[in-house]
């Protein structure tokens, strides 16, 4: 028999109220690399 203990801590930044000041909007990327590329293209000419 085990004991198996988690304490998770952090600054919240993994929390979605971190996320929530960023009003850039979101997108969907299809799971293949082309739409990857096309996205992160995408993304820096925004940037």
């Amino acid at each position: 028999e085990e004991t198996i203990v988690a304490y998770v801590t952090g600054l919240g930044l993994k929390t979605l109220e971190a996320f929530e000041r960023d009003n850039q909007p979101t997108i969907t990327v299809e799971p293949t690399l082309e739409a990857f590329r096309a996205a992160y293209a995408d993304a820096r000419k925004i940037a």
